[in-house]
This record gives structure tokens, C-alpha cells and sequence, in this order.
């Protein structure tokens, strides 16, 4: 388990960046700014906005605590915390992470091949122009055709249609 720390929110935003943490604990103020306004700014960059974040709070007025759910807390403890209940939560937290990030990928991948779906692809080749043009650099692209798909479905019928399809698959990956 890795475990990085800030003092300051610039270096915290910085480092949840670089590292992409499964979870981020976060105080109501981080030197002198807003807790608040960081779990914002997390939520607000792609790279960032699914890390939940809990936040560790004092005793404060139910305004406040609803105000960290609406800029996308996934939780709250308030201190003085116990520790068994934080490490619940943190828990919860990461379990529910993982699933969303099971359901994520499987919302990306087809069913029958187990290849990327259409949503992968259109996704990635954005990244990868993007990339391209920021760099400077080429990019290749392959197309695979499966010949007569259609009169195979209709001639031999779908199982056997689909059968194609994951070999074709297997091999593409192998």
C-alpha cells in the first residue's frame, strides 16, 4: 500500500495527478485553502473525478457536510475519528471504487469477443490524435474485415456466426 501525503492543496491536486490514488482523505482546510474548493478542482479534471474522496471534518453545521457531497465527496468522518470506523469507510469507499471501475471497463468491452467495444475505440483514438498532434508523431491504424460475414450468419446461422467472431477475436489477441 502507498500512501502519499500534502501540506498544501497545490502539492496534493499535483501528486493525486501524478499518482492517481485509489482514495483521497481530505481536511476541511488544506493550507489555508478550502477543502471544499479541492475536492472541486479533483472532481473538475478527467483524470482525477473518479478518485472518491472522504472528507475528515470537525464538528460542523449539516450546510457543510452537505455541501462536501454536492462537489463529490463519497463520504465524511468527523474528528476526533475513531480509528476503526475511518478504516471501515476507507473500505467501503475503495470496495465501491472497484466495482465502479469493474463496471467502467466491462461497459467498454464486447460481450461476445471480449475486444474493446466502439466507446473504447472512439475514446482512444481521440487520446492517441491528441497525442499524435501535442508530439509530433504518426499513427497507424489497422481494420480487420471478416469476408462475407453476412451469408456466413445466414448460411451456417448465428451460433455458428458468433463462433467466427471469437476466433477471430482469440487470434487478433494471440
Amino acid at each position: 500500500v502507498l500512501i502519499y501525503h500534502a501540506l498544501d492543496a497545490s502539492t496534493g491536486v499535483a501528486r493525486a495527478i501524478a499518482h492517481l490514488p485509489d482514495l483521497v482523505l481530505l481536511a476541511l482546510e488544506v493550507g489555508g485553502r478550502s477543502g471544499l474548493e479541492v475536492c472541486r478542482q479533483l472532481k473538475s479534471q478527467l483524470e482525477t473525478r473518479a478518485i472518491p474522496v472522504i472528507f475528515l471534518m470537525g464538528a460542523v453545521d449539516p450546510a457543510t457536510r452537505a455541501t462536501a457531497f454536492d462537489v463529490g465527496a463519497v463520504d465524511y468522518v468527523t474528528e476526533p475519528f475513531d480509528p476503526a470506523e475511518l478504516r471501515a469507510r476507507v473500505r467501503a469507499a475503495l470496495r465501491t471504487k472497484r466495482y465502479q471501475d469493474l463496471l467502467s471497463t466491462r461497459a467498454q468491452v464486447d460481450g461476445l469477443t471480449g475486444l474493446w467495444n466502439r466507446a473504447y475505440f472512439d475514446a482512444r483514438l481521440q487520446d492517441e490524435v491528441s497525442v499524435g498532434v501535442r508530439h509530433r508523431r504518426g499513427l497507424a491504424l489497422a481494420m480487420v474485415d471478416v469476408d462475407h460475414f453476412k451469408g456466413l450468419n445466414d448460411n451456417c446461422g448465428h451460433p455458428f456466426g458468433d463462433l467466427v467472431l471469437r476466433r477471430v477475436a482469440d487470434a487478433l489477441v494471440h
